[in-house]
């Protein structure tokens, strides 16, 4: 198994030389535009950081590649990139044409300025929210006195009303006294009425055990609902939402324009899956995405399968004791089909079906654990060798 690069220039050296020249002018290119930015090596590929992944790139068999661009970046520069071919996050390119510099220049540019956006919005969030929790107690003293004055104000202004209509009341001629007894009166009427109101409607709930048994049970629903913290709904509904959408998915991914290649297809196909292996299949598949930015997913032949510009493997849902995944060459013939894939496999975990397409089983369990890492070079050394 080769060894992994742990610096850009480790990444750099045994390529080819028309890749490694043109891979060299991109990472000038990319330094030009973005100075500051951090270099790295994530998923096993040369990448840029600055305020978050700015963007990576690298070298494959008959191509080169510039990842992490995000879905608005590719519209708003479709017509400088429409004689390459892309996909979500990916721009490829020839190594005997690399990407212009001023286009690098103005990608670069534009991924800083969104994570420069990104950061700043998350700032001013957690700001306002830690300003909302935390008022100094010189300010609630403040707040407090001001709210004494103007409780006492309000007292007063109210006392001052009262003693005006006692005045009134004083000051008018006996003659009005009768009205103040019809007042009585037809209040004493609508106390009645309000008594057999709740007469008759205390009838009808003993009639109607099941209408006052939901009213209970709604009151009862408020009073439940009405003491807990307003956290634990959102916290549901954040669950509700990580469920959606695989969260272990994400976390092997890692970066936003990344989890663009989650395909929600796979996602609504594996939660309804009945497979014994359903937990297993489920850890391969982020394997595989984590492999490379290159790969992406989807629905084909009836289960899921994975991608680069062109499918590559499916997983084997007929297997029921054992996570297997067919690699292969997409679905129309290509040259390989009769010259053979040269692939890296040191520990044999391709039994050869054909020679582009091979069996790979996994296991599950400590078997499955015990070939991860193994799994997932031989899924760069598929894809380089397409």
């Amino acid at each position: 198994m080769p060894a992994v690069p742990k610096t850009i220039d480790e990444y750099l050296v045994p390529l080819p030389r028309e890749q490694r020249a043109a891979l060299e002018k991109l990472r000038r290119d990319i330094r030009a535009a973005a100075p500051r930015a951090e270099e790295c090596i994530s998923y096993q590929l040369p990448t840029f950081k600055q305020d978050g992944m700015l963007v990576s790139f690298g070298a494959w068999k008959e191509h080169c590649a510039l990842y992490g661009l995000s879905a608005q970046l590719h519209a708003g520069f479709a017509k400088e990139l429409a004689s390459y071919s892309t996909s979500k996050g990916t721009i490829r390119f020839l190594p005997s044409a690399p990407l212009p510099a001023t286009l690098v220049r103005k990608l670069v540019s534009a991924r800083l300025a969104e994570n420069a956006a990104r950061v700043a919005a998350r700032a001013a969030k957690g700001g306002a929210r830690a300003g909302a929790k935390a008022r100094s107690p010189a300010a609630k003293r403040d707040g407090a006195t001001t709210g004494t004055a103007r409780a006492a104000k309000d007292a007063a202004k109210r006392g001052a009303r009262r003693g005006a209509n006692d005045d009134l009341r004083s000051s008018k001629p006996a003659a009005a006294k009768p009205a103040r007894k019809l007042g009585a009166a037809r209040a004493a009427t609508a106390s009645a009425k309000g008594r057999a109101a709740t007469l008759a409607a205390t009838k009808g709930r003993a009639t109607n055990p099941t209408a006052a048994n939901a009213r209970d049970s709604g009151r009862a629903t408020k009073v439940a609902t009405a003491g807990a913290p307003r956290s634990s709904s959102k916290s549901a509904a954040r669950s509700s939402s990580a469920r959606a959408t695989e969260p272990g998915a994400r976390r092997a991914l890692g970066t936003s324009s990344a989890n663009s290649r989650i395909d929600p297809a796979v996602v609504a196909f594996l939660r309804e899956l009945d497979h014994p292996l359903k937990a297993e299949i489920a850890v391969v598949r982020e394997l595989v995405l984590a492999a490379s930015p290159e790969v992406g997913e989807g629905i084909k032949w009836n289960a899921p399968s994975f991608r680069t510009i062109d499918y590559f493997a499916t997983i084997n849902l007929r297997s029921r004791d054992a996570v297997q995944l067919v690699f292969h060459n997409g679905a129309k013939v290509k040259a390989s089909a009769r010259a053979g894939l040269a692939i890296d496999d040191p520990t044999g975990l391709v039994r050869w079906l054909a020679k582009d397409r091979g069996l790979v089983t996994l296991g599950a369990g400590a078997e499955l654990r015990e070939k991860r890492a193994a799994f997932q070079e031989l899924v760069r050394s598929w894809i380089r060798a397409l």
